[in-house]
Formats: structure tokens, C-alpha cells, sequence
């Protein structure tokens, strides 16, 4: 029996699960895992970059630096393969599964 087994409904935006179901193959998905890193970074540093921009506009100019910033270390993560922000995330709460109890 085919089965798709998906341990993340949000990585591919659904797309997968959904294709999945439609084509009459039953379908086990979690839930209750976080978005996925990827996404993760992506929010976080438009977010970081908008608000630099915003800053920048109503606080002081020099903010805009905090855009600069954003921008130059995913313009590094592209090129090595290394995000110091998905590092970060990935210490965050949310991104920690809990611990497996051992059985008695």
C-alpha cells in the first residue's frame, strides 16, 4: 500500500500533501512542527529589513545601516551556504522538539 508520510504541511506550501490527496493516497502530516527554517529566515529578515527602512525614515538615518546589514548576510548565506540567521532560529523554542521520555 502507498502512503506519503510528510513530517512538514508547510514546506512546500501544501502543494505536495494536497497532490497527494487528490490523487487518492492516504495521507499522514504533522501538524504541530514549526515553519520550516527556510521560511523562517525569509520573515524574519524582510521584517528586520522593513523596519531598518522605517527607522531610518522616522527615527534617524542612520538605521538604514540595519537594512544594509540584512541584506549583506543573505547575500553571504547565498554564497557560502552558511545563514548565521537560521543558526539563530534554529536555537529559538519553537524550532526545539521536545524530548523523547524513555518507556519504564
Amino acid at each position: 500500500m502507498d502512503m506519503l508520510f510528510n513530517p512538514s504541511v508547510t514546506e512546500t506550501f501544501g502543494n505536495v500533501t494536497l497532490e497527494a490527496m487528490a490523487s487518492g493516497l492516504p495521507v499522514v502530516a504533522d501538524r504541530r512542527q514549526p515553519i520550516e527554517i527556510m521560511r523562517q529566515v525569509q520573515i524574519t529578515a524582510g521584517a528586520l529589513i522593513v523596519l531598518g527602512v522605517l527607522l531610518s525614515l522616522w527615527v534617524a538615518p542612520q538605521f538604514i545601516a540595519l537594512s544594509g546589514f540584512v541584506g549583506a548576510g543573505l547575500m553571504f548565506a547565498g554564497i557560502s551556504g552558511w545563514c548565521g540567521m537560521a543558526k539563530l532560529l534554529g536555537l529559538m523554542p519553537w524550532n526545539r522538539r521536545p524530548l523523547q521520555q524513555a518507556a519504564p
